[in-house]
């Protein structure tokens, strides 16, 4: 049996939208930012986007590893997770986990993400700011 390794780096994405495409691409529509990203979006009644998407980009790694993942709003509540599931990392190359949620409703403050690689735990965040938006002059 061959020794797991986990990932030597991994980066967290946000954005509106993903595909998962061959050759082990993902496309991404609307890129926010990563990891520690605030997220300003304009106050109103029954905020919700349309959609919010993360992906994961795991480096190298080695090894099938069971994984997890959890999006928690500022309130502690778990806004989604993913049934449990199995990715397969191979040395020298990218291997991507993501979910959307839509709509995605809106609350001011800070958001976790978790995944879990087996028994390992990766822990990501970023933050809504509810902001005055001003209207737009024609000239």
């Amino acid at each position: 049996m061959n020794e797991k390794k986990l990932p030597s780096k991994d980066y967290f994405l946000l954005c509106e939208d993903f595909r998962m495409e061959g050759g082990n691409k993902t496309s991404l529509l609307g890129f926010a930012g990563s990891t520690g990203t605030v997220l300003n979006v304009p106050k109103q009644d029954n905020i919700a986007l349309q959609s919010l998407a993360c992906v994961i980009s795991l480096l190298d790694g080695e090894g099938t590893f069971k994984t997890h993942l959890v999006i928690v709003s500022p309130s502690n509540v778990i806004l989604a997770q993913g049934d449990p599931e199995s990715i397969t990392l191979r040395p020298g190359q990218t291997s991507n986990i993501g979910f959307k949620i839509a709509p995605f409703p809106v609350t001011e403050g800070s958001y976790r993400v978790h995944l879990n690689l087996d028994d390992t735990r990766y822990d990501y965040h970023f933050s809504v700011a509810l902001i005055d938006q001003k209207p737009r002059s024609v000239s």
